[in-house]
């Protein structure tokens, strides 16, 4: 802490072995590190500014995890998002069938909750670029999942599962 954040030692000292553990009741002093860290580590993350002896730590880092629970989940939707992108080429109609891209990740909950199956763990793959996710609909009914497809980076059909996993 007194490297990374520039914490005075002195003042660290008594903010873990006095305040913390007399004025707001945290007595182990793992637990005041471990909440400092994190809260210090989500604040750089999120480029926020941070008080760097909070009058209420156990608090502080709450309210900042909500905020960066949101900030996460911002910034993954967006790299999925990215990712899908890179191969909207894929988009296809026949007249009959169509293939099309999910939009975000909740097309994959969505997708995975009405088929049955567990697509929507997929999403970490496509982002990493392992995997390119692809629905299969009736043109007549674009909304109603039919069939979901997998394949890897260099387009091979890994797996296609309709409903409950059916090949």
């Amino acid at each position: 802490l007194v490297e990374t954040y520039n914490y005075d030692h002195q003042t660290l000292i008594d903010y873990l072995f006095v305040t913390c553990p007399m004025y707001q009741g945290i007595s182990s002093t793992r637990e005041i590190l471990n909440l400092l860290t994190d809260y210090l580590d989500m604040s750089i993350a999120m480029g926020f500014k941070f008080d760097k002896y909070p009058d209420s730590l156990k608090r502080a880092h709450d309210v900042k995890m909500v905020n960066y629970r949101v900030f996460r989940g911002e910034r993954e939707g967006e790299e999925f998002e990215n990712a899908v992108r890179q191969y909207a080429d894929l988009i296809y109609t026949d007249g009959v069938y169509q293939i099309i891209t999910p939009r975000n990740a909740q097309d994959l909950v969505r997708e995975g909750s009405l088929l049955n199956h567990c697509i929507a763990s997929y999403k970490d793959r496509v982002v990493k670029g392992n995997s390119m996710i692809l629905f299969m609909r009736e043109c007549e009914n674009v909304n109603e999942p039919l069939v979901s497809i997998e394949l890897n980076k260099h387009y091979n059909i890994v797996q296609s599962r309709g409903a409950y996993n059916r090949a």
